[in-house]
């Protein structure tokens, strides 16, 4: 987050394999004026995370689960992490991979609601309402 107080934007880092997808929803967030990385790789995401630290981190769990545990280093600022799964690979992951994520979403999940819980996050963080 921004030194402001006022600043209600994040910094965003979205990990995904899929360039399309990665893109438009690295560009909806921007247009709500938070920073996005994106990272197509566990590799590429800890890349990123030597240069910065993330407010929120959104990861495809077919491609990110390692990312998720790089996050929770204790030496670290634990950023929100959103996790998104497929239907069709959901049954993959036990129940207490997911309590690693303060939410869990299907990928289809607009890019609307990511939005709102990033905005929501932020507010909660920051005291603004």
């Amino acid at each position: 987050m921004s030194a402001d107080p006022l600043d209600m934007t994040a910094s965003v880092l979205v990990v995904d394999d899929d360039p399309e997808g990665a893109g438009a929803l690295a560009a909806f967030l921007g247009t709500h004026g938070h920073r996005v990385r994106v990272a197509r790789s566990h590799a590429d995401a800890l890349a990123v995370l030597a240069e910065v630290a993330p407010d929120v981190a959104i990861l495809d769990l077919d491609v990110a689960l390692e990312t998720a545990a790089s996050l929770g280093d204790p030496q670290r600022r634990r950023p929100l992490l959103v996790a998104l799964i497929r239907p069709e690979t959901a049954q993959r992951y036990a129940r207490a991979q997911f309590a690693a994520f303060d939410c869990v979403f299907y990928k289809r999940v607009s890019h609307q609601v990511l939005a709102e819980r990033v905005t929501e996050y932020i507010k909660n963080r920051t005291g603004r309402y």
